[in-house]
Formats: C-alpha cells, sequence, structure tokens
C-alpha cells in the first residue's frame, strides 16, 4: 500500500513521465497559478506529498485542501504506534504552504471507521498539518452514505466542498500572518435528510463523540 502510495505522488513531480496528469502541467494547459485541491482516501496523502516534496509556492498558490478518508496511519487504529510513511510527513511538515486552509474529514456510522479505513488513522492527518498551516479543521459526518467508497457522492460532502473549495473566491479574505492556525470540529450528523447540522470547538485537540 505504501509503495502504490508513493508511486502516485511521484506523478506529481515535474520530472515525472507522466506529467500530462501532474498540476503543472494542468497548470500550462489551463493557464492558472492558484487552486484547490480535493483528495479521497489515498488522494490526500498523494496531496500531502506532493506539497511536502514537490510543490513550489514560488509558482503557485494553493488556497484550500479538502481529505476525505485519508490513512495517514494507513490501518493502524492506535495514533501512539505511528508508521513510517506518517513519521516521514510529520518530519517534512515544515514545508507545507503556511497559507493553507485544510479540511479533514473523516466518514463513519460507529464512530470507530468508515468500513476500511479507522477514524484514528484519519486524525492522525493531524500531526502533519495541525499548527503548521492557516487553518485547521476537522470534521466527522456519519448517517447515510458515509462508508469509505461513497464518501465523495455524499451531500453533505458535497455541500462542504462547494462551501469550501468552490466558493472560496468569494468569502472574504481570511486575516493570518501565515502562522495562525484555527482548529475546530464540525460533527455533521443528519440521516434522515442528509443536510449538515454543525457544532464548533475551539480546542481542535480532542474528539467530539
Amino acid at each position: 500500500m505504501v509503495n502504490t502510495i508513493l508511486k502516485e505522488a511521484d506523478l506529481f513531480c515535474p520530472n515525472s513521465v507522466r506529467i500530462n496528469f501532474t498540476i503543472y502541467h494542468l497548470a500550462k494547459t489551463y493557464n492558472f497559478n492558484n487552486f484547490s485541491g480535493f483528495g479521497h482516501s489515498n488522494g490526500g496523502l498523494i496531496y500531502t506529498l506532493f506539497l511536502e516534496d514537490y510543490f513550489n509556492q514560488s509558482k503557485f498558490k494553493m488556497h484550500e485542501l479538502m481529505m476525505l478518508g485519508s490513512p495517514f496511519n494507513l490501518e493502524e487504529k492506535d495514533q501512539s504506534k505511528r508508521v513510517a510513511m506518517l513519521d516521514d510527513m510529520v518530519d517534512n511538515r515544515n514545508k507545507l504552504p503556511a497559507s493553507l486552509n485544510v479540511y479533514l474529514v473523516a466518514g463513519t456510522e460507529n464512530y470507530t471507521n468508515d468500513g476500511i479505513v479507522p477514524v484514528d488513522s484519519v486524525y492522525a492527518g493531524k500531526y502533519v498539518y495541525q499548527d503548521q498551516v492557516a487553518h485547521f479543521t476537522e470534521l466527522t459526518v456519519t448517517g447515510s452514505d458515509a462508508e469509505h467508497s461513497d464518501l465523495p457522492q455524499n451531500k453533505q460532502i458535497v455541500s462542504l466542498m462547494s462551501q469550501n473549495l468552490l466558493q472560496f473566491q468569494e468569502r472574504q479574505p481570511r486575516m493570518n500572518n501565515g502562522t495562525t492556525n484555527q482548529k475546530s470540529k464540525n460533527n455533521y450528523n443528519n440521516p434522515d435528510n442528509n443536510q449538515p447540522s454543525s457544532s464548533q470547538s475551539s480546542s481542535g485537540s480532542s474528539k467530539k463523540k
């Protein structure tokens, strides 16, 4: 699994033979230098490796990154037992864009896993991003369509994507100097109509169950 993730991360490298699938190729084709990112499952890990190893902050600006069900600690349920890949990401976290706004989303029906990825493995991403980027938010989506493969089509998450990724240009600029960090917790749980209801806490260091 780790080797697959690392190989896929290499697709973002500007020297990759498959550069037509990279951010750099897309930027040249569509003439942009700023963007937001969305990664499901291993996609969140690939984005993280890309940002730490290949992202050129002098040429591009990444505004927002939303990751769904990304197993930062692979199949490990105990956050105190970090896998080597997570340790490497933590060691290189200082390379992440300081102005980035990050949303880490876990799906679950039982607050344990989404059918594949342990919730605590998703939340292990806080060791990489928290206090390193401008804003860091953890969210839990429960109810219908909260299983791993269903997350990208989940109506609650589609709403979150629209609010936090697609409409970032319309929001007022956030006031920060690149060192502040918003650590908030949202829980979305409304299986009847899939309309998000939310609660926030400023702590962000403990999970809401």
